[in-house]
């Protein structure tokens, strides 16, 4: 009889604290708070996914857990994501930093062009259009089709006059 009274007062403490971690986790959605919080909240309340409070947490409220782990993953995937963005930000920054001397122009004058005009770096280069380069003296179509062909291994591609002027 001990034994049943001790899981009854066991499973009415849980239920307390599980009550109390229903408006941690309301609170949580509202907020949008660091899932940390959650997590240390639930620590507090001694609620850590122990093998007996997880048997009897799943089965009284699986839900919950349903909405924990929701929150878990939702904060995995954000991180997830502002890692890839990062690192797809480093790639294009070391891309625009790159030194007009590091492109594989097929040709020379086409380097040799752009160094007099002062372009030193593919964000330079970006900055102009395909009539501002045939202004350039010894840069005529076989340069523009140079450069464009050596951007394009990068994704990149010069903007029309209008787009860079924004007409």
């Amino acid at each position: 009889m001990s034994e049943i009274q001790d899981l009854k007062n066991h499973i009415l403490a849980l239920d307390a604290k599980i009550n109390n971690l229903l408006l941690i986790i309301q609170g949580f959605n509202r907020s949008n708070d660091n899932i940390n919080e959650v997590v240390n909240m639930i620590h507090s309340l001694g609620l850590e996914r122990s093998n007996q409070n997880n048997v009897i947490f799943e089965t009284i409220y699986p839900d919950l857990i349903r909405r924990i782990n929701k929150i878990e993953n939702a904060e995995r995937e954000k991180l997830e994501k502002e890692r890839e963005e990062e690192r797809q930000n480093r790639a294009v920054n070391q891309i625009l930093s790159m030194p007009v001397e590091k492109l594989d122009f097929k040709y020379k004058r086409t380097l040799h062009c752009m160094q007099a005009e002062g372009i030193k770096d593919v964000a330079s280069i970006l900055k102009h259009c395909e009539s501002d380069f045939l202004k350039v003296p010894n840069f005529g179509k076989k340069s523009l089709r140079d450069l464009n062909e050596t951007l394009s291994k990068y994704n990149l591609k010069l903007k029309s006059y209008d787009e860079l002027r924004g007409s």
